[in-house]
C-alpha cells in the first residue's frame, strides 16, 4: 500500500526569479504530431480520472468505470493530495485543464505495468520533461512542447518515484509527480538550485572584428547558449549550431525597427541557422522548452 502524504511544492509559492517571458509562449513553436511511447490498445480498459472529492484523506481513490475527467477550478484544492489508482491498467492525466497550468491529478499512484496517458487540454504550449526517476527507468517524458489535442502515453514498469515538470511553466508551479509500486513517497520542498535562478550571461563577449561567428544551441547536453552574450558589428553574421535536441531560438525583445523572428520551431542536433543583424541595438532570445532552465542569451550590435 501506499503511504497516504501530503504534499505542496515550493515551486507553487515562489517559483524561479527572473523569469518574466513564460506568458508569451504559445503560438511560436513548430505544430508536431501526436506521438506515444507505446501502442494503444483498443481493448484497453477505461481510463478511470475522476477524483473522489469527498475524501478527506490525502491518498483519493478513483471511482470505477468512470471515463470523464474532473478537474477543480481551483488547483490548490488538490495539489496536496496522492489521487490512489493502483489496480488500474490506464490512467489519465490532464495537461493544462481549463486553462491552468497544473497536471490533473498531479501527484497520482499507480502499479508497476500501468499506462498513462496524458492528454493536453489547453491552448497554451506544455510539454512533460522528467526530473527525477529510478536509475534504471529510462523514461524519456515528451519534452516536445504541444497544445489542446496532443496525446502522450507511457507504460511504467520500473518501481520508484518519477518527478516531472513542464518547462515552459515550471516557474509557477507545474510539476507533478508518479508513485509506482510500494515505496514510501516523502513530496520533496525543496527549492530549485540557485544555479537554475541566475542569470548567468555575464560581461559578452567581443566579437566585433568578425565577420562570420558561431553559438552553440545546448553544447554537452546542457540546456544553454554558448556564449550567452556577445557583442557584434553590423558587419557580422551570427550562426547558431544545435549539439543536442529540442531547442529553439525565440527573440524576446529587440530594437523597435529590427524584423528578427529567429528560429522558433524546435529543433534537434545537427540544424543550422543563421542571421545578419543590420540594426544595432540588444536582442534577447530564448529557448522555450527551456526557459524555465535559464536558457536565455543576448545579441548586442554596436554601430560602425
Amino acid at each position: 500500500m501506499v503511504g497516504k502524504q501530503t504534499r505542496r511544492h515550493a515551486l507553487r509559492a515562489g517559483g524561479l526569479l527572473g523569469v518574466t517571458a513564460l506568458t508569451g509562449l504559445a503560438g511560436c513553436l513548430a505544430e508536431r504530431s501526436s506521438e506515444t511511447d507505446e501502442p494503444t490498445a483498443d481493448s484497453a480498459d477505461p481510463t478511470v480520472t475522476e477524483t473522489a472529492s469527498e475524501s478527506n484523506d490525502s491518498v483519493t481513490d478513483l471511482d470505477d468505470g468512470k471515463t470523464e475527467t474532473e478537474t477543480n477550478t481551483d488547483p490548490d484544492d488538490d495539489a496536496d493530495e496522492l489521487v490512489d489508482a493502483t489496480g488500474q491498467d490506464t490512467v489519465e492525466i490532464a495537461v493544462g485543464p481549463d486553462s491552468k497550468h497544473v497536471f490533473a491529478p498531479d501527484s497520482v499512484a499507480i502499479d508497476p505495468g500501468t499506462t498513462v496517458q496524458f492528454v493536453w487540454e489547453s491552448e497554451a504550449d506544455h510539454n512533460i520533461n522528467p526530473r527525477e526517476q529510478p536509475d534504471d527507468a529510462g523514461w524519456g517524458g515528451h519534452v516536445d512542447l504541444e497544445g489542446r489535442g496532443h496525446e502522450y502515453e507511457h507504460t511504467f514498469d520500473v518501481d520508484g518515484v518519477y518527478e516531472y515538470q513542464c518547462d515552459p511553466h515550471i516557474a509557477i508551479g507545474m510539476v507533478g509527480t508518479i508513485v509506482v509500486g510500494d515505496v514510501d513517497w516523502n513530496p520533496s520542498t525543496d527549492e530549485p538550485d540557485e544555479a537554475d535562478e541566475t542569470d548567468t550571461r555575464g560581461d559578452p563577449i567581443d566579437w566585433t572584428d568578425r565577420d562570420e561567428a558561431q553559438i552553440t544551441v545546448g553544447p554537452d547536453s546542457r540546456n544553454v547558449f554558448e556564449p550567452e552574450a556577445v557583442t557584434i558589428s553590423p558587419k557580422t553574421t551570427l550562426r547558431w549550431v544545435w549539439k543536442s535536441d529540442t531547442h529553439n531560438v525565440n527573440p524576446t525583445s529587440q530594437p523597435e525597427d529590427a524584423d528578427w523572428t529567429g528560429h522558433s520551431d524546435i529543433a534537434d542536433e545537427g540544424n543550422e541557422y543563421e542571421h545578419h543583424f543590420a540594426v544595432p541595438g540588444e536582442y534577447d532570445y530564448q529557448c522555450d522548452p527551456h526557459i524555465g532552465l535559464g536558457m536565455i542569451g543576448t545579441v548586442i550590435v554596436e554601430n560602425d
